[in-house]
């Protein structure tokens, strides 16, 4: 049996076809919760994800092994030797040791998804012109803000503290696309909860959230840095692209980092970042969980402006 849902975008949808096994069925639905329950929309790109051996040339990933096929306006990828009993062993350690980091189920069929859904959508957003950043999105007053930062900087605390005093409503805390001031996200679980025995989490990261919508104009684009103070200064498109090119290059995922094997491999050359209609800026924020309050209201006092 298999399952069919569409990408819920204004235009250039994508439907997705994947085999309705009771794991990956139960994973796909936990991360792509509204858009497997939406109507399907009108598509021109396919992606089909397959779990069984195939003939191809094999590409080894870390938990199983791939290969993929572009037929057309069709992505097919083949799934198989998927390390199952060895990550059900890493979930009964991670059980017991909480913040322990290693792959069990939850972060198995992760790479799954990211790897059969989620590049072939990179994909076909990079034939379209859009370039996928590593960001959180979110809105308040109004007003949507795309912060991107390198990892450990902060960017996911930031984003929590503002969740939890100012309500805002987070459109992605992990990846989006951007075209000029447009940017566009895909369905993930929002991860920023508690770890608990009794919560799916991935990553030392419980589910608390989905977003509530997938697109969005671009008010502000602030790149996050650690600094020996707390700032906030407007910046030119170069060094926007810079550190977005570099916060890319050290997170090493998607389309431009994939196997020289795969045929979705782009050059890096080929990334493309069309500045918009919006707002730069350089937000300074120094270490400790104090400073966190007054990064919070630079922000906040942008969107009340």
């Amino acid at each position: 049996m298999k399952n069919s849902f569409t990408t819920q975008w204004a235009n250039q949808n994508i439907k997705i076809t994947y085999p309705k096994k009771i794991l990956l069925d139960y994973f796909m639905r936990v991360f792509f919760k509204e858009w497997i329950k939406s109507p399907l929309k009108e598509s021109g790109n396919q992606i089909i994800v397959k779990l069984e051996k195939s003939e191809e040339k094999t590409i080894e990933a870390q938990t199983f092994d791939y290969n993929r096929e572009i037929k057309g306006d069709c992505i097919i990828t083949n799934v198989y030797n998927v390390k199952i009993f060895r990550a059900f062993i890493r979930s009964l350690y991670k059980s017991v040791f909480l913040k322990s980091s290693v792959v069990g189920i939850p972060e198995l069929y992760m790479a799954i998804i990211r790897k059969g859904i989620v590049e072939p959508i990179e994909y076909y957003n990079h034939l379209e012109g859009w370039s996928l950043i590593h960001a959180n999105v979110f809105e308040y007053d109004g007003k949507t803000f795309v912060i991107t930062a390198g990892s450990k900087v902060g960017k996911s605390t930031l984003i929590n503290k503002l969740s939890q005093q100012f309500k805002i409503k987070i459109l992605s805390d992990n990846y989006c696309f951007i075209n000029k001031k447009k940017v566009r996200t895909f369905e993930e679980p929002l991860r920023g909860g508690i770890e608990s025995r009794l919560k799916l989490s991935f990553y030392n990261r419980s589910i608390n959230g989905y977003p509530h919508k997938f697109e969005a104009e671009i008010d502000y684009f602030i790149y996050l840095k650690r600094s020996n103070e707390n700032y906030l200064i407007e910046i030119n498109n170069n060094e926007l692209e810079k550190n977005i090119r570099k916060i890319n290059e050290n997170a090493g995922e998607g389309i431009f980092f994939a196997n020289n094997k795969d045929p979705l491999k782009i050059d890096s050359k080929d990334f493309i970042f069309k500045k918009g209609d919006f707002k730069s800026l350089e937000l300074g924020m120094k270490q400790g969980l104090h400073n966190i309050n007054t990064t919070m209201n630079l922000i906040i006092n942008l969107a009340e402006k």
